[in-house]
């Protein structure tokens, strides 16, 4: 499967759970729908990026990947602004059709418009032999490349303390530990996401002129877990030095992520399916981290507090995501 078809196929998934979310009654029926979407999500997260990383060469390869990784904090932003009233026009159902419309229309766009990377002689001449061999067990063999994992692991860390931690609980333990409003709590933790869009493409442009993104990455660690160490002290001024570090935290790290699993999978070779292995894997952690993160955070919290929690739990893996990164040699 090319990545044109990955994306077509991810698209169609978005558009097919939404059509059943918008005509049924069932809750289990329900339940697939949104199985169906995440299907379509982890199609393009993995099939776009691949398509980046071939597109363009290591030295210009960052601002692109860098502007690509926008899409989940931009698309919640806008949904955020967009949905409710959608909803308040038209019912909750008005919501998925909406989604279903869009999912038509980026289908035909990318049907018409989109042209997959190119492929050197060599490498089609390569894959066409190794086809017989199976691309999965070929795949498998590109991830014994133990410096993906390493990146895999701080990308988990990263992935668990941001969307698992920061952004599900910290309006929460503003609203209850600080006693802010329901508004005000949400508004606060919204610069984070802000931050993170904004940044993003400009370290892009910046790794890609200094040809350097691990040291970015590995202070944006450090100062994760010295933020992670104050964010929960109960002061208001705590609060936004927190806010504004994880937000420019989440665009240094990000953006500096991706473009590093080309790198990495490109050591050896293989061409575009090193690269989508690569990508499927630093995908799975991306997911796998809040699906962990949450409960667990939520359960440590209730149990010893909130700042014990992150002093326990969040401040120890952002370390380890630091150290992670120190035995990654990339540039």
């Amino acid at each position: 499967m090319g990545e044109k078809t990955a994306i077509l196929v991810s698209v169609a998934c978005i558009g097919v759970g939404s059509l059943i979310g918008a005509m049924t009654d069932s809750v289990a029926l329900l339940f697939l729908s949104r199985a169906i979407k995440g299907c379509g999500i982890a199609f393009i997260g993995v099939a776009a990026p691949t398509a980046l990383s071939m597109w363009f060469p290591e030295g210009s390869r960052a601002l692109p990947l860098a502007i690509w990784c926008t899409w989940m904090p931009l698309g919640s932003t806008v949904s955020m602004l967009i949905v409710p009233p959608v909803a308040d026009a038209f019912g909750w159902r008005g919501a998925w059709w909406m989604c279903v419309i869009c999912a038509v229309v980026v289908f035909v766009l990318v049907l018409a418009l989109f042209r997959a990377p190119a492929q050197s002689a060599a490498e089609t001449a390569e894959q066409s032999v190794e086809a017989q061999k199976g691309f999965f067990m070929r795949g498998l063999g590109y991830l014994k490349n133990k410096e993906i994992w390493l990146l895999c692991i701080a990308f988990f860390c990263f992935n668990f303390i941001c969307n698992g931690v920061f952004m599900s609980y910290y309006p929460m333990y503003l609203q209850n530990g600080m006693g802010l409003t329901n508004a005000a709590a949400g508004q606060i933790t919204s610069i984070m996401p802000i931050l993170t869009i904004v940044i993003m493409p400009i370290m892009g442009i910046l790794y890609d002129r200094l040809g350097h993104r691990k040291p970015f990455v590995m202070v944006a660690f450090g100062l994760c877990a010295a933020t992670l160490a104050i964010a929960f002290m109960g002061s208001i001024a705590l609060v936004w030095v927190s806010v504004i570090v994880f937000g420019c935290m989440g665009g240094l790290v990000a953006s500096g992520t991706r473009p590093m699993t080309p790198e990495i999978m490109d050591k050896r070779g293989g061409g575009a399916l090193a690269v989508a292995m690569g990508m499927s894997v630093m995908q799975i952690s991306q997911n796998l981290a809040p699906t962990i993160g949450s409960p667990l955070f939520g359960a440590m919290m209730m149990d010893m507090g909130w700042l014990m929690a992150s002093l326990v739990l969040c401040v120890p893996l952002a370390l380890v995501a630091l150290v992670a990164m120190a035995f990654i040699k990339v540039r």
